[in-house]
């Protein structure tokens, strides 16, 4: 299992690499990314990480993983522009969500490979499926709220059709509620009038919980009341419907998953370079637990008990 690691300012390519990350991906301004935070400004910065990465034996990739790009036409051609010039500067791959810019992009730029966001979350089958035999994805990058055992058969496919996997790292990752898709934040965030996402969660200030919108039906079909206000409670403050948790990434270990991401741009460089560590740290635990017994319950036993 690699590492990848976003990445926010050049100084902190050689520490994260010490720290124990294999690849690095990036955003830039330019180029609508979700959350629209942690950036690069420049296309010089830009051309010097990728220059900088591959130096030191690291693939960099792109997030162009917006969920909802503009309309305007010259607001699209504006970002394949920018695409395009990143691309020859020798870019490894673009995370995208977009199925209009994903489409866009292979089109046009059919060799880069191309990795399926979380914001565009893969829950079954059918759906790595649809995204492979529409657009050759060369990674799928799994939700947090995907349990293992649900995974198992996308994770096959992948092995089968040579794409690679990539989850988050449950203990510095992140948000419980659907990627990309929450109506759990403030109206702020929704109208992107501010420039990170700290803080913003109605859950997180104890802001009274936003209105569920697909709750809504429950009064038009004959669903329970109560069942309802269960299932309200459990994605606003009763517990998040996030599995993704120490015993549940053991499991995606043995599965084989490929790469463990760390996301948070708005970690400030300190806490990236430490998270980091703290991931190679727990990948060297469980190899060194299945190396040592040969029955893999029993290691998944001493890894769940033991403080990391």
């Amino acid at each position: 299992m690699k590492i990848l690691s976003c990445i926010t300012r050049l100084d902190e390519l050689i520490e994260l690499k010490k720290a124990g990350a294999d690849e690095i991906y990036f955003a830039y301004n330019a180029i609508p990314n979700y959350a629209n935070t942690g950036m690069f400004y420049n296309l010089i910065d830009v051309r010097k990480l990728i220059k900088l990465s591959h130096n030191l034996k690291m693939k960099v990739h792109l997030a162009a993983n917006e969920i909802n790009l503009s309309d305007s036409t010259n607001t699209f051609l504006t970002i394949i522009a920018n695409i395009r010039k990143i691309i020859n500067f020798g870019i490894d791959g673009i995370i995208v969500s977009d199925i209009g810019l994903l489409k866009r992009i292979k089109s046009e730029f059919n060799n880069i490979p191309v990795h399926l966001s979380s914001l565009n979350p893969v829950f079954n089958l059918n759906s790595l499926k649809f995204f492979y035999d529409s657009f050759k994805i060369s990674r799928v990058i799994l939700p947090n709220q995907l349990s293992a055992l649900e995974a198992k058969n996308i994770i096959n496919f992948a092995k089968k059709n040579k794409i690679e996997t990539e989850i988050f790292f449950y203990k510095f990752f992140g948000c419980p509620y659907i990627n990309g898709f929450c109506m759990m934040h403030t109206d702020a965030y929704l109208k992107r009038i501010v420039k990170s996402e700290d803080g913003l969660c109605r859950a997180g200030l104890g802001l009274k919980p936003a209105k569920i919108q697909p709750f809504n039906i429950a009064k038009r079909m004959s669903i329970p009341k109560e069942l309802m206000s269960r299932v309200s409670y459990r994605v606003s403050f009763g517990g998040s419907p996030r599995v993704l948790n120490r015993a549940s990434f053991f499991d995606y270990y043995v599965l084989g998953i490929d790469y463990l991401k760390y996301g948070t741009r708005t970690d400030p460089t300190e806490k990236r370079i430490h998270s980091v560590k703290m991931m190679k740290k727990v990948i060297n635990l469980i190899e060194k637990l299945l190396n040592k017994y040969d029955d893999t319950e029993k290691a998944r036993e001493f890894f769940l008990k033991i403080d990391i």
